[in-house]
């Protein structure tokens, strides 16, 4: 009787951690802060930050930060729900690259 109520109990708790689980896995993230997302583009590419601004691009909620370095002007984006770093530059080369593999 008494190992019965104990696997029930251990039933229990191993279904309702199993139902849980998912649903805490799946909660969003916290959004990146725009601080945090000027600290991974200066680490992407160096340079001096002339401006920031949220935008979107691709369908996805991103930073949008021009920097400058060495003279030259670069927009970097910055997808304020993962942190990845997203240049419109390495993008036209993927894409170019699909296009010829094609």
């Amino acid at each position: 009787m008494l190992k019965q109520q104990i696997l029930r109990v251990a039933m229990t708790f191993i279904l309702s951690t199993c139902l849980v689980a998912p649903l805490v896995a799946a909660a969003p993230a916290e959004p990146l802060s725009l601080k945090q997302a000027i600290e991974l583009a200066l680490e992407s590419v160096g340079g001096d930050v002339i401006k920031t601004e949220s935008s979107e691009y691709k369908g996805r909620s991103v930073y949008k930060i021009r920097l400058v370095n060495e003279g030259r002007v670069k927009d970097i984006f910055i997808d304020s729900q993962n942190g990845t770093v997203i240049t419109p530059e390495m993008e036209k080369k993927r894409d170019s690259n699909e296009v010829t593999r094609s």
